[in-house]
């Protein structure tokens, strides 16, 4: 990994730890672009494809939907939570390591795990289990591969 990289993403994660910000219900913009930022530079690092930040940022959006985020480190946790659980739909055992420690080397201390796991299992229990829905791209593609279908047929 490049240590630039690992640099941004460190000043990257700084917004998502402050708490003076106001979240009223789930993410508010500021956040939820910090958010998406994040995600996409951290999966690019990792050279992991942009299905996990799809399946990721939807995982996210409709936890915020269900209620306020935690403001704070714990807004951090849940980010990384939803990029867990992406990588772990969508990759190897393998890139679910590298992704640990990258949020291990992002945060400065081992101790960062443990909220990530807890946001992850509240994520899990928010979502029920489902995190294979259809994102946004896969709707406009499907939509697309049948608008083809009917031009051609």
């Amino acid at each position: 990994m490049d240590f630039r990289v690992l640099h941004g993403l460190v000043s990257r994660a700084k917004p998502l730890a402050i708490s003076s910000v106001s979240l009223h219900d789930g993410l508010d913009k500021a956040r939820r672009v910090d958010a998406v930022e994040w995600l996409s530079d951290a999966l690019d690092a990792l050279h992991i494809p942009d299905t996990v930040l799809f399946t990721a940022f939807a995982s996210l959006d409709r936890f915020a939907a269900a209620g306020p985020v935690s403001k704070g480190p714990g807004a951090f946790a849940v980010v990384m939570a939803a990029m867990v659980k992406a990588i772990e739909m969508h990759c190897t055992p393998l890139n679910l390591g590298r992704a640990r420690r990258l949020i291990v080397a992002v945060s400065g201390n081992q101790s960062s795990w443990p909220p990530v796991e807890r946001a992850q299992q509240a994520l899990e229990l928010c979502l029920d289990h489902n995190f294979d829905v259809p994102t946004a791209y896969d709707l406009l593609t499907e939509l697309s591969k049948q608008i083809w279908e009917f031009d051609s047929g």
